[in-house]
């Protein structure tokens, strides 16, 4: 095997992402070309007009059974918008790839038949499959309420139920309570959890900023930022260390989206996770985050439906390419379908995540 052939599907991918933002000059118009192929025009242009080139890939990903079917969708597309610079770029990439990763099949239940078998944190050597801390906004003294949130706040409890984690609720603190109570967490006694679970429900604009109750939108000193007031107290917890760290965080990050009459977590307006952490943004940077006052926000419902439906022991990958499709493919509202591409950052992840059931 050469020194320069890519053997993993997760490098496949970046490449495709890399080279794609660097060579197509209209993604409008490409990734219309590329949801035409098995889509109808309205719902392929609203899917264009709502993702990214990288979401794009993301998608395509999760729906084409091989890296093979992959390659050839993109292809097409590029041959229709003739940017034949690309499609050089493209057969670069190809030309490196292993032969066994191309052929890989994703099998019905969204995996990916490997050789490698993955290394889990360890999950059932605690008391406790984990503790959920659940902030939840609903009520600003100066901004506009947010209807719905409480569907949210429901379906972390369901599921913090059914994966055996202690569940702890806040509901619309200031900011100053805010940052109390996450550093009283973060000082506090994991030994008897094998991970740690922070959800967060609020408003948010660009840059990763979250409102707290009294929170300004004017004013960015009196926001709570993502990194500095709620991931970064847990970095040096004694008894979370070698444990997995998620946040799941369904603000907005920014003002970016399609034309659909639902609410969302915008008002109008990077930092590397430490060890062990992952970060699952509900948008990508710059788009709302989309709630219905009548079900709660997309990002948490779908998060229920993975959990609530999945069979047990899920593997964190696999949850992450089913709440990928979710998510992608949108929820229906009136006649429009509400896309919302949404991010995982976890760089600092060394090992898979194990799901179970409670004990």
């Amino acid at each position: 095997m050469m020194m320069n052939t890519i053997t993993t599907r997760s490098e496949v991918l970046e490449l495709v992402k890399n080279s794609l933002n660097k060579t197509v000059s209209n993604p409008n118009e490409f990734l219309l070309q590329i949801f035409l192929q098995d889509s109808a025009s309205i719902e392929a242009t609203s899917k264009a007009r709502s993702m990214s080139l990288s979401s794009a890939v993301d998608y395509l990903e999760v729906d084409c059974p091989t890296l093979t079917d992959l390659f050839s969708k993109l292809r097409i597309a590029l041959g229709k918008v003739k940017n034949r610079k690309a499609q050089e770029k493209l057969d670069d990439i190809l030309a490196r790839v292993d032969e066994t990763v191309l052929a890989a099949v994703r099998e019905s239940n969204n995996t990916v038949s490997e050789e490698v078998v993955p290394e889990f944190y360890s999950m059932l050597d605690y008391k406790f499959n984990g503790k959920m801390i659940c902030f939840i906004f609903k009520e600003f003294k100066h901004i506009q309420n947010r209807v719905g949130a409480s569907y949210d706040l429901e379906n972390l409890r369901q599921c913090a139920s059914r994966l055996g984690y202690n569940f702890i609720e806040y509901i619309n603190l200031r900011k100053a309570e805010f940052k109390s109570i996450i550093n009283q967490h973060a000082n506090g006694d994991f030994s008897e959890y094998a991970s740690l679970i922070v959800a967060v429900s609020t408003h948010g604009t660009q840059y990763d900023y979250l409102m707290a109750s009294d929170s300004n939108s004017q004013n960015f000193q009196s926001m709570l930022q993502l990194n500095k007031d709620v991931v970064k107290p847990f970095y040096t917890t004694p008894t979370l260390q070698e444990k997995p760290k998620i946040f799941l965080i369904q603000a907005c990050r920014g003002d970016e989206k399609n034309a659909a009459r639902i609410a969302t977590d915008s008002i109008s307006t990077d930092n590397v996770p430490g060890s062990d952490c992952i970060i699952v943004f509900s948008s990508i940077p710059g788009y709302v985050s989309w709630r219905s006052s009548s079900s709660g926000s997309h990002f948490f419902t779908a998060f229920k439906d993975v959990i609530m439906s999945s069979p047990l022991p899920l593997s964190f990958d696999d949850f992450r390419r089913k709440m990928k499709r979710i998510m992608l493919q949108g929820k229906k509202n009136g006649d429009t379908i509400q896309h919302q591409p949404i991010e995982f950052r976890d760089q600092s992840l060394t090992k898979d995540i194990l799901f179970c059931k409670a004990r």
